[in-house]
């Protein structure tokens, strides 16, 4: 059901994330990114359930690395 009630709209957020990659050796890359560096605390796709509302809390900062061996 849709409403118009302000107490189910989500709050506007910014988040930033930043990559990095390098390809050596002709064969290789790698590669590191850091999602929501600031750690900016957000939810998605609300919606109202009964007199609550239910949403989706994104994650938190973190980081990941990949390395890339072509053959």
């Amino acid at each position: 059901e849709l409403t118009n009630n302000e107490e189910f709209i989500l709050p506007s957020y910014f988040v930033t994330n930043a990559r990095v990659s390098t390809k050596f050796a002709k064969n290789y890359s790698f590669e590191v990114e850091w999602n929501n560096i600031f750690n900016e605390r957000y939810y998605t796709d609300g919606a109202p359930s009964g007199n609550e509302m239910a949403f989706f809390v994104q994650a938190p900062s973190h980081f990941y690395c990949t390395f890339t061996a072509k053959f």
